[in-house]
């Protein structure tokens, strides 16, 4: 019987879907939803010489949108935050849907227990294949834990993937996959060709509250991880941000012209 109903509810939602928002993409881009991860009482992961993440992506962020204003200044950017602010998991996409942008990207710095590992990588979302995606998300995703308990409620899909408000959207953000895709490959491209001696560790999925609720092509860029020394100290230093800065740029730029062809 259960299983009956979740299938009416499914197919339910497939036609409720049909009728999305999120159908009716524009091919162009127009207007980019900047995410600068953590903040404020969220500090993000800690890096090797005591580094804060939220730091290092709002230096790599406004130095993009800096950019974005010079070069592509016909495409309008918001950010996030602007300053060292908390802000919300979900609050985050809710900007986004509101204010109806066409791309969102939410620019974080990476982590791990092994102070060798380094490297760029850009996830979408979906369902984690291997641990060390799921582990990253579940980084990324302890941001809630600074959050006033009463919001948490809006998080109730994760508890499990076959919850099916979460197979719903899910179905509905196939409407924008192939985009983020496209997106996060042209991000982890320019990865390569703009900064010396870096290394790609490519294009992932995994399951992001802060991608879960957007209605747009979304992706999020794991700069580099900063428990790794070298690492820290580039995504620290001014060549480093601007050379971080600049292959978004480009990423940003190919992906438009794509677009709208």
């Amino acid at each position: 019987m259960k299983s009956c109903i979740r299938i009416v509810l499914l197919v339910f939602g497939l036609f409720l879907i049909s009728f999305s928002p999120s159908n009716f993409i524009a091919n162009d881009l127009k207007k980019i939803m900047i995410d600068i991860g953590h903040g404020g009482k969220d500090p993000g992961a800690l890096g090797a010489t005591k580094s804060f993440e939220k730091d290092i992506a709002f230096q790599i962020a406004t130095q993009l949108g800096s950019i974005l204003q010079v070069h592509m200044p016909d495409v309008q950017y918001f950010y996030t935050r602007y300053n060292d602010d908390f802000v919300p998991v979900a609050e985050r996409a809710r900007m986004a849907n509101k204010q109806g942008v066409d791309f969102f990207m939410s620019i974080h710095t990476n982590a791990s227990t092994n102070p060798s590992i380094k490297g760029t990588e850009t996830y979408v979302m979906g369902l984690s294949v291997s641990q060390e995606n799921m582990e990253t998300a579940m980084r990324e995703n302890q941001a809630i834990k600074y959050e006033n308990p009463r919001r948490r409620k809006e998080y109730p899909d994760f508890a499990s993937d076959e919850d099916i408000a979460f197979i719903l959207t899910r179905i509905r953000q196939n409407n924008t996959h192939l985009k983020s895709i496209r997106a996060a490959e042209l991000i982890e491209k320019y990865s390569q060709q703009r900064a010396i001696n870096r290394q790609s560790l490519g294009v992932k999925s995994a399951s992001f509250l802060v991608l879960y609720k957007s209605l747009m092509p979304s992706v999020l860029v794991e700069t580099g991880y900063i428990t790794n020394s070298e690492e820290e100290k580039y995504l620290q230093s001014e060549e480093g941000i601007h050379e971080v800065a600049s292959y978004l740029y480009r990423a940003l730029r190919d992906y438009k012209a794509e677009i709208k062809k």
